[in-house]
Order: C-alpha cells, then sequence, then structure tokens
C-alpha cells in the first residue's frame, strides 16, 4: 500500500492506496485485531501528494471510562496511527470490505472523515482516503 499526505499540519488530507486484494486482507485483520496492526507503506512518489509516509498502524486502545470511545487518528514517527477499541476497528473494517469488492475500478475511494454525530471517529482535523490501484 502506498501512503501519502499533502502535509498541511492543521488538516492533513490523507491517502491510503492499494489493490482490493490488499484492501480485503487489511479489513479482515481489522475485524480479528487483537492488539496492533502495522502495515508498511510503499516509499514512491505521489503526483498528488508530496509527502510520503512509512505506513499504517491500527492500534487497540481502552481506556477505563464510562464515555464511549471512538478512533483517534495521528501522524507520529511518520505513521498514520489510529488508536481504539475493537468495536470500532470491526465497524470500520466491515465497512472497508462492503466498499472494496471486485467491482471496484482504479481511482474509486472510500473517504473517511469526522461528522458531527460520527460514531466512529473522534473529532479531527486530518482526512481520509482509501484509493484502489
Amino acid at each position: 500500500m502506498k501512503v501519502v499526505t499533502d502535509g498541511d499540519k492543521h488538516g492533513a488530507e490523507i491517502d491510503i492506496s492499494g489493490t482490493v486484494r490488499e484492501f480485503r486482507e487489511m479489513s479482515q485483520a481489522l475485524l480479528t485485531l487483537k492488539d496492533r496492526l502495522i502495515i508498511e507503506g510503499e516509499q514512491e512518489q505521489d503526483l498528488f501528494y508530496k509527502n510520503v509516509l512509512n505506513g499504517i498502524e491500527f492500534d487497540l486502545r481502552v481506556q477505563k471510562t464510562s464515555q464511549k470511545q471512538l478512533i483517534t487518528i495521528e501522524i507520529v514517527r511518520n505513521v498514520v496511527c489510529f488508536f481504539g477499541p475493537i468495536e470500532c476497528f470491526e465497524k470500520l473494517g466491515q465497512s472497508l470490505l462492503n466498499f472494496f469488492n471486485e467491482d471496484m475500478l482504479p481511482g474509486q475511494h472510500f473517504h473517511l472523515d469526522y461528522y458531527e454525530g460520527n460514531e466512529l471517529l473522534e473529532p479531527t482535523k486530518h482526512e481520509l482516503i482509501f484509493t484502489c490501484k
């Protein structure tokens, strides 16, 4: 998978591009995540995004709180990090599985960004785009 960003520190647009097979494998792994999942990124330049990131990390983080926990997204040491509870990773994994199927065409994409009332993400300044190669 290729992971690139526009580098905007006030609200980065991050593009994660891969094949249908890569997205489906990642999605299946999210459905059964036990601790964390690390995916190394391809280190190739992109025409539209100037910064190449090292990869993606999905990390289970459960805090002792009465509030509902959602996924937070950060860029840490040049890696896009998703932190959150298994329920949210399962929901994200299932959404990606439903979207990335064998009928996908290159360039079709799935947006993941925060909106009021969101049941998956904590407020974030980042916008993610999962793009089919």
